[in-house]
Order: structure tokens, then sequence, then C-alpha cells
């Protein structure tokens, strides 16, 4: 581990240590963190990140202060700038990682289509249907984990057919100062389903700042999805760093599209 990466380290664990160790959950975050501490963070050794000074990187664009900056209010314009036109869909949105309550409202979702944070599930289900990533050994996916911002859940009840696309638009709030988000989310395709889920990424305002998201999908038997990542205009200084990760039951299908467009850093995995 190089001493660059030291400060970031630093501030992972300050971030850490303010979580509640009395939350739902927390075992499982205590999990990813000890696995992250084993991987660290890559450097020229890792092969994928040879050439890539990821540390530097990141220890220069949020000026070693990585505990989150407090989210500037999402404009509803930026939505609508950003909204695909005449695309007939159900919406959620999500501001630096945290579902937005307001656009899930409005979302009109069938009853076969549940959306609810990671808290919200294990209230109503426990934890049969959220991912335990804390077996995780990839840096990035186990920091997530562990420091994932609300953690949203996506369940698709057995024999759905959604009728039209579930879109996903994902801001990272580059109008707040160097803001950084952990955008987790868990779908979950209940046998014979068969959906079409979009993920678009964007950045409100020019800042510098950095989103680690980690996508878990858990397919079962005879599951259809196709799951797209659009990321249109994350903006000049955006840093980018997402992990889609896949479990899939006999006969599943998952068909999976990546898209972007600019950004300082862009890796997807």
């Amino acid at each position: 581990m190089t001493s660059t990466a030291d400060p970031l380290l630093s501030a992972f664990a300050q971030r850490f240590a303010a979580l509640d160790n009395t939350a739902l959950g927390y075992a499982a975050r205590q999990r990813a963190w000890l696995n992250f501490q084993q991987a660290g963070l890559p450097g020229p050794k890792t092969e994928a990140y040879k050439y890539t000074p990821i540390t530097k990187m990141l220890s220069s664009a949020l000026g070693n202060e990585v505990l989150e900056a407090p989210a500037a209010p999402l404009l509803a314009a930026a939505i609508e700038a950003t909204r695909i036109p005449a695309l007939d869909a159900y919406t959620i949105v999500l501001h630096n990682g945290r579902l937005s309550s307001t656009s899930l409202q409005s979302a009109n979702l069938p009853a076969t289509l549940q959306v609810m944070t990671f808290a919200e599930a294990h209230q109503r289900q426990g934890a049969a249907l959220l991912p335990e990533a804390a077996h995780y050994a990839e840096g990035f996916a186990a920091l997530n984990a562990a420091l994932f911002d609300q953690g949203i859940l996506i369940h698709l009840a057995d024999n759905t057919v959604l009728d039209k696309p579930l879109v996903i638009y994902h801001f990272a709030d580059g109008q707040a100062q160097q803001p950084m988000a952990f955008p987790r989310i868990a779908v979950v395709g209940g046998k014979n389903s068969q959906a079409s889920i979009l993920t678009v990424w964007d950045t409100l305002g020019k800042g510098t700042g950095w989103t680690n998201a980690l996508t878990e999908v858990s397919l079962a038997a005879n599951a259809h999805l196709d799951y797209y990542t659009l990321q249109l205009q994350p903006g000049p200084q955006a840093h980018y760093i997402t992990n889609t990760l896949c479990q899939q039951g006999p006969q599943s299908v998952l068909n999976a599209y990546t898209f972007t467009w600019g950004g300082a850093l862009d890796r997807n995995k």
C-alpha cells in the first residue's frame, strides 16, 4: 500500500467508525470492511489498474476528504433534462446514492414490483432477499458493501412480466463540494419473471467527486433480465467505478449492456 493511499484509508475508516453499530445489517458491513482491509485499494501490481494511478487520482479529486458532503437540493429541471424523451417507463431517482421518496411516490409501480431501502426490507422480510456482499474479495465492491449510503432493493415477484422498463436515474451532486457516494442496488428476479432495467448516471454541476457503485443481480429459475447502464454526462471531473455482480438460477438469462461518455475516470466491471 502506498503512502498516497493513507489519507484515503484514514477517511474511509472515519466513515466506517461513524456508522451506527446497532443498525440492522451492521454485521454484514463489518465483514465487508474486514474484506476491504485485506484487499486494499488496487496498485500498479493489479493488472486492471496497472496504468491507472487510482489512489493518486482519488486523493487529488477528493482532496483527501471523502466523508460525504451535504447534498444540495436535487433540481426538478435537472431530472427533466436527463429524462429520456418519449420513453414510457416506471421511474425512480437516486440522489448521491439515496432514494428520492418523491419520485417513488409518483412512480405508480405495479404490486408485483417492489422498491424499498435495505432498512425497509429488513423490517418487512428480514434479510432473506438481501445480498451478502461480505464475501466479495474485490476492494471497491467490499468498500461499497461496508460504506453504502442506503441500499435499494428491487424485487420482482415470481411470474412477473413487467409491461414497461424500470428506469433508475442516479444523480451524483457535483454542486456539493467534493461529493462521494456509494450507491448500492440489489435486483432480485423471482421465478419466471421478465423485466428490463435501465440505469442512467448523470452529474449535477461541474464539481469533482467520486461514485463507487455496486449492483447485485440475483435471478431465480427461468428469470430473464435485460440490464442497461448509460453514463450520459458524468462531467469532466467525475470519477465513476461500478461493479455489477450476478447470481443466476437454472435457465435464467441476463443480458447486460454498458454505454459510457466522458468523465475523468470511468471503470465498469
